[in-house]
């Protein structure tokens, strides 16, 4: 019973998560559309205060940074896959597991240093964060990367 009043609980945060982040998402993606680099001057308030959200407290502001970043920033910004791959050591499952879903859109193919600390998931006792390392290593690794 208490399993299952986890779940639930865990689905609630989920949604609560996406329906607060619906409405910054879709400003930013405007922004991200309308600017040549999304970076510019009228973006840094949000972005400041996303990578500000990376450090929190709380789980939910942590992944819910993870993501919005990973739906706004574009491939090989290594700023950004620097201040979002450090949430690989996060202590909540939810947050790394965001994390390893994300790190794909931020990174070209090959990344060395991604594809080892992807790797490490892949003996993790939980299995989401084992299939999102899978995930992840299929779209990180070059076709042929032996390391991989």
């Amino acid at each position: 019973m208490e399993r299952g009043l986890a779940n639930v609980g865990h689905e609630f945060r989920s949604s609560v998560c996406r329906l607060l982040l619906a409405s910054g998402l879709s400003q930013l993606r405007g922004l991200r559309a309308t600017s040549k680099d999304w970076r510019d001057r009228s973006a840094e308030p949000l972005l400041a205060e996303l990578l500000a959200r990376l450090t929190r407290k709380g789980s939910a502001s942590r992944r819910a940074a993870v993501y919005a970043l990973g739906h706004i920033a574009g491939k090989g910004d290594g700023s950004i896959i620097a201040a979002v791959a450090s949430r690989l050591a996060d202590h909540r499952d939810s947050v790394r597991l965001a994390t390893i879903e994300v790190l794909p859109r931020l990174v070209e193919p090959g990344d060395p240093g991604l594809l080892d600390a992807v790797k490490s998931f892949l003996p993790s006792p939980d299995w989401r964060l084992r299939e999102a390392a899978l995930h992840a290593l299929a779209s990180i690794a070059e076709t042929g990367d032996s390391a991989a």
